[in-house]
């Protein structure tokens, strides 16, 4: 039977270092456990991309999932099939993360499901890559408004006003006398 001391001390190390080292690992086991979903992430959009495209074609070619997975959620959404739309639209962003048409529709798509949000987040991020990106400042307007922030709706409301005044063509479908009439 061991004494006291020797449990204290089994293999070279007291219990505080024991200790010590097993907070170590807790602390960082959520890190652990994003990376194992990041990695199990990529392996299915890997996965998907294969099977969609014809074997390592698709692969090859992720900006060809990408255009895929943007007209398959283009449809979907257009059948009222939102949530699919939405997670096709997550998938797109995944292998096209810089497209302005894919952070406009998945923005779109989350404003329209009332999740404004996640549509804030999204045309924050695409108003950061294109600050004169129409549809992004339309969509921020928009949640603006729906928060209640007047002030700051107004200030997106114009800024969409003058880029349409000047020739901008938005992917969404954007009423210019609607938003001069949000502005007053």
């Amino acid at each position: 039977m061991a004494t006291d001391e020797e449990l204290m001390t089994e293999g070279g190390r007291d219990s505080g270092q024991r200790g010590a080292h097993f907070a170590f690992l807790i602390s960082h086991f959520s890190f652990y456990i994003a990376f194992l979903l990041f990695i199990a992430s990529v392996a299915l959009l890997a996965a998907w991309a294969w099977t969609a495209g014809g074997g390592g074609r698709a692969l090859a070619h992720s900006v060809g999932a990408g255009n895929e997975a943007l007209a398959r959620a283009t449809a979907a959404l257009r059948q009222g099939k939102t949530a699919e739309g939405i997670a096709l639209l997550e998938s797109a962003r995944l292998m096209r993360p810089d497209s302005p048409l894919v952070l406009t529709q998945l923005a779109a798509a989350y404003y329209g499901q009332r999740r404004y949000e996640e549509a804030r987040q999204v045309a924050l991020e695409l108003n950061e890559r294109a600050p004169d990106n129409v549809d992004a400042l339309y969509i921020l307007g928009a949640c603006a408004e729906t928060e209640g922030a007047v002030r700051k709706a107004r200030f997106y409301y114009s800024q969409v006003r003058d880029l349409l005044s000047s020739g901008a063509k938005p992917a969404l479908p954007i009423n210019a006398a609607e938003i001069a009439g949000r502005i007053e």
